[in-house]
């Protein structure tokens, strides 16, 4: 499924960027292993999920996400 395709209409235009153009590691493999020895019964959210609940929260507490700013600055050249 295509990430515009379950975006909150209210996503952030830097947020909704990153996890359309492949900056995005959406695919994570973690072991487990110890963790759930340890007696985690912890359930982890897929991307989708996340973003959304994440979104909500954010709505919520009426968070506003601001780009970072853009650095106009000319580079020395050597």
């Amino acid at each position: 499924m295509l990430a515009q395709e379950w975006l909150p209409a209210s996503t952030s235009s830097l947020l909704r960027s990153c996890l359309t153009s492949g900056h995005y590691q959406n695919q994570t493999c973690a072991d487990t292993t110890k963790l759930r020895r340890a007696g985690s019964t912890l359930r982890f959210r897929g991307v989708e999920e996340g973003v959304k609940e994440y979104m909500a929260w954010l709505e919520d507490k009426e968070v506003v996400i601001k780009s970072p700013p853009i650095s106009h600055a000319k580079k020395n050249s050597a």
